[in-house]
């Protein structure tokens, strides 16, 4: 069985002195779809960054470390 894995969606404003998670998404979501609109809507959008959420970041490092 194959899990689903998710990513945290950080994004930066310019107006806003750190970044900030927005969402944890599953891989397959079309919330990505309305992140790119983000790009064209908001401006002030300086960037946005996928990452592992934290369990599947601790799974991975678990995972490098039994080895």
């Amino acid at each position: 069985r194959i899990e689903q894995m998710f990513v945290d969606v950080i994004v930066k404003y310019k107006d806003e002195p750190k970044e900030r998670v927005t969402a944890t998404i599953g891989m397959d979501s079309n919330y990505l779809n309305n992140v790119q609109q983000d790009f064209v809507d908001y401006p002030d959008l300086e960037y946005i960054r996928l990452e592992l959420s934290t369990y599947w970041r601790n799974k991975r490092d678990e995972q490098g470390n039994s080895n």
